[in-house]
Order: structure tokens, then sequence, then C-alpha cells
């Protein structure tokens, strides 16, 4: 079964490469959004089965996004995978304070990246 999955990156070269690698492997939608803001609406408003963002974003970061998730009732219990190019120690455990299920280090795996995806689409 289909499910919706919100892809958020400012980077166009990302959001894309994600994009391509979900629809070209899974039955799943993709939506996608560029920014903290435009993920915040998106979320609220399309109500994904999981979110795949990346953390290091202008303006409002993808750490700020899953908190504001995570506080409100109709986007708490969306599954928020992170990615991000930062590797320094407490980087995950930030991401994890934050709410997030998963944290990723980019790049990713393609075959990595789906059984993430799976692991938390499977439940839903």
């Amino acid at each position: 079964m289909a499910k919706k999955i919100l892809v958020v990156d400012d980077s166009a070269t990302s959001l894309v490469l994600n994009q391509i690698v979900i629809t070209r492997r899974t039955p799943h939608e993709v939506l996608t959004a560029s920014s903290g803001p435009e993920a915040l609406k998106l979320a609220a408003s399309m109500k994904p089965d999981l979110i795949l963002m990346d953390v290091m974003m202008d303006g409002m970061d993808g750490l700020e996004v899953c908190r504001r998730l995570r506080s409100e009732i109709a986007t708490s219990k969306i599954p928020i995978v992170l990615l991000t190019y930062r590797n320094e120690g407490d980087s995950a455990q930030k991401g994890f304070e934050c709410g997030c299920d998963a944290y990723l280090n980019k790049p990713v795996e393609s075959a990595k990246l789906l059984e993430t995806l799976n692991k938390y689409l499977e439940d839903k």
C-alpha cells in the first residue's frame, strides 16, 4: 500500500535524488519541501506517513522543525528520519533529543535509505 513521504531539504540536488530513489524503488508518493516552514505547513495539511529531513537548512534547521512537529498533536506521531553530513559525536544525540526516530549520515546508500523508510512505514 502506497504511503506519503515528505522529503525536506534545501538542496535541490539532494531533494531530487531522494525523490528519485523513493519513487523508482517503492510505490510511495513523495511530497517535497525546500525549507523548514514549508515542511511544517505540508506536514500539518498533508499528514505524511513519514518525514525524511535534512538537518542543515537555512533559516529553520531540521532539528527545530523536528521539535515543532513533535510539539503539535497532529504531527507528533509521524516518524522522522533526519539526514546530515554532520558526523560529530553529539550530532545524532541532538537529533534524538529533538524527537527523531532515525538519524542517517549523508551520503546515504540507497539500500540503507530504503531499509530505514520501510522499517517505519511497515508499522503504519
